[in-house]
């Protein structure tokens, strides 16, 4: 397995499918994941049973496809002081001119942008 401790990765549509398993991954793989999805009684759980298997995740309740609730994301503070390395959207629209437009602008080089899209 490969190692991202001390890595912060954002997830979107980390609740449930491709998500929730890429959530797991990053998690077991080190990084502290930062959970986003509308379903804040599903990330409660997730967050719970990660954190409960000694890993470290915490959750923001949105829905990122309304363009406020990407702001609030990316605006968050406990986002913003993050060092994020990685940004996984599995659900939802993605505002790239916002992110750009944002704090996380100035470490794009640094940082994995992965768009998961359905393929039907």
């Amino acid at each position: 397995m490969f190692s991202l401790k001390n890595k912060v990765a954002v997830v979107t549509g980390a609740s449930r499918g491709i998500g929730k398993s890429i959530t797991e991954t990053l998690a077991k793989a080190g990084a502290h994941v930062v959970c986003a999805s509308r379903t804040k009684d599903d990330l409660d759980s997730l967050v719970s049973s990660l954190n409960g298997q000694g890993l470290s995740t915490s959750y923001f309740s949105c829905d990122v496809s309304r363009l406020e609730d990407f702001k609030s994301l990316i605006d968050d503070n406990e986002v913003k002081k993050q060092d994020i390395k990685s940004l996984v959207f599995c659900s939802g629209k993605f505002y790239y001119d916002l992110y750009n437009a944002r704090d996380l602008k100035k470490r794009k080089k640094d940082t994995a942008l992965v768009r998961i899209e359905q393929l039907f």
